[in-house]
């Protein structure tokens, strides 16, 4: 069985949504399928295995890929939240995304000097959001290595300063 396939078949396409024009994919339906799940970790955590990587980052919720390759990898994981949600010392970032204006927040403590990192999501369009990781993740001193995203929205046209890992390709 492909895998890929598989897990493109269990992600749900939402047309004109959350705005007319774009298709959202919703990984909801992909969570419910303990075995897609399972395939798009495997898959993920694939793509970086031979990456000298110290540690992974991504933002709250969809952070769930990211949490659970942690575990899998047995690396730490950095959490980034919303603005206003952390306790503590934080740096923020204000960036735009697709839909809107946004600010998110990264405590710096949770960072050692020099910690190779890389973020991990599950779509990355604009690549707002990530570039705003990056950027917090080595104001609090680490170093990003690369991005991994379970999709990639590949209409949107965008650069990053690292590697971009996918597993999943959408052109629309």
């Amino acid at each position: 069985m492909n895998k890929v396939r598989y897990l493109k078949k269990t992600i749900k396409v939402v047309k004109d949504y959350p705005k007319k024009g774009v298709n959202f994919k919703d990984v909801s339906s992909l969570l419910k399928d303990p075995e897609a799940f399972k395939y798009a970790i495997d898959l993920m955590a694939e793509k970086i295995k031979d990456l000298n990587c110290d540690a992974l980052a991504g933002q709250d919720v969809p952070a769930l890929f990211g949490i659970t390759l942690s575990y899998k990898l047995g690396k730490p994981f950095i959490m980034m939240n919303k603005k206003g949600t952390l306790p503590g010392q934080i740096i923020e970032k204000r960036f735009n995304t697709e839909y809107c204006v946004d600010e998110i927040e990264i405590n710096p403590e949770l960072v050692s000097p020099g910690q190779k990192i890389i973020i991990v999501g599950y779509l990355i369009a604009t690549s707002g959001t990530a570039k705003a990781m990056a950027e917090l993740v080595e104001k609090a001193g680490g170093e990003v290595i690369g991005f991994l995203y379970l999709i990639e929205q590949e209409n949107f046209k965008f650069t990053l300063s690292k590697p971009l890992y996918s597993i999943l390709k959408y052109e629309d």
